[in-house]
């Protein structure tokens, strides 16, 4: 009887340690904030925002978008040329225009306001500009849709793109006034290729609401 209990002690002992043992290799198997942010940079660094595969799937989710945010809010107050930087130097800027491309495919509520700032801001690229509309597109246009009808009164060559971009973003919404502002400009646009893409959105947004 006491070779049983003995036994049924030392099984116990055992169970426990064993439990212990995994739930620690689940804790140490964990990455930690330096770790993500790491593979972040790394996936960053990619060609053409090519690693969001890759950071889309790291673990935890909340703790990523929250890191991607983070280089997002480092820029968009204090406009950097959107080229590279001198050899030998750091990739800060690359990291902080790839998160406006991450925020939008996140679809990250949290980022509208820094994204609405970047798109109004001349000091910004077209191209740069054009990334943020585009992420406030796939985030919430109705949210933002003062902003995005405001861009389509940008009528200055370089900045052709960006109106096209804010059509495009106001023909997800599901609002009137944005389809009222679209066929205006659709009337009225004298570019061939700009009167096609306003006629574009115009059919779309009107399609949804009827």
């Amino acid at each position: 009887m006491r070779d049983c209990l003995r036994l049924r002690r030392y099984l116990s002992l055992f169970v426990v340690s064993a439990l212990g043992l995994a739930l620690q290799e689940s804790v140490d198997l964990e990455p930690t904030r330096t770790e993500l942010k790491a593979e972040i940079e790394r996936a960053m660094r990619l060609r053409h925002g090519g690693g969001f595969d890759i950071v889309s799937k790291l673990q935890p989710l909340e703790v990523v978008r929250e890191i991607v945010l983070g280089y997002l809010a480092s820029g968009y107050e204090h406009p950097l040329p959107y080229t590279p930087p001198p050899k030998g130097t750091g990739f800060e800027w690359r990291y902080f225009y790839v998160s406006i491309y991450y925020v939008g495919l996140f679809h990250e509520p949290r980022a509208l306001p820094m994204l609405e700032k970047i798109a109004v801001n001349e000091e910004f690229s077209e191209t740069v500009r054009t990334y943020a509309v585009h992420s406030i597109g796939r985030i919430d246009p109705t949210a933002s849709k003062s902003v995005l009808i405001s861009l389509l009164y940008s009528t200055t060559r370089p900045q052709w793109g960006l109106r096209i971009a804010a059509a495009e973003a106001l023909a997800e919404t599901s609002d009137r006034e944005a389809l009222s502002e679209l066929e205006k400009w659709a009337r009225g646009e004298t570019r061939p290729f700009d009167k096609k893409k306003f006629e574009a959105a115009s059919a779309k947004l009107r399609e949804k609401l009827r």
